[in-house]
């Protein structure tokens, strides 16, 4: 069986807001505990066999959030940094530059 070498890049601030709207439940747990989803992708949904990230990158807003829509409890950004740098991810800050929150 061969190996998929592959790259993996998430826009976290459009991931979690997204999957907040779908799923709080997910959205939580995709950012508390990216090893296991990357796990799962590693594993499973691969044409050539099981994947080897040759990158894991994760770019974020350290000043974000997102409220969760059941107890309007803040999931900051900068809170999940540490569990994406333990899962083999590097973190690039890309901060605010508008009053809008839009970063680059």
């Amino acid at each position: 069986m061969s190996v998929s070498r592959s790259v993996l890049l998430i826009d976290f601030d459009n991931f979690v807001s997204g999957l907040m709207d779908l799923d709080p439940s997910a959205a939580r747990e995709c950012a508390q505990d990216p090893g296991r989803w990357v796990a799962t992708l590693a594993e499973r949904y691969t044409v050539e066999g099981p994947r080897h990230w040759l990158v894991r990158r994760v770019y974020l807003n350290p000043g974000g959030f997102v409220v969760d829509p059941r107890d309007r409890e803040r999931l900051y950004f900068s809170r999940v940094r540490l569990f994406y740098t333990n899962a083999g991810f590097e973190v690039i800050d890309c901060p605010s530059l508008t009053k809008g929150m839009k970063n680059g």
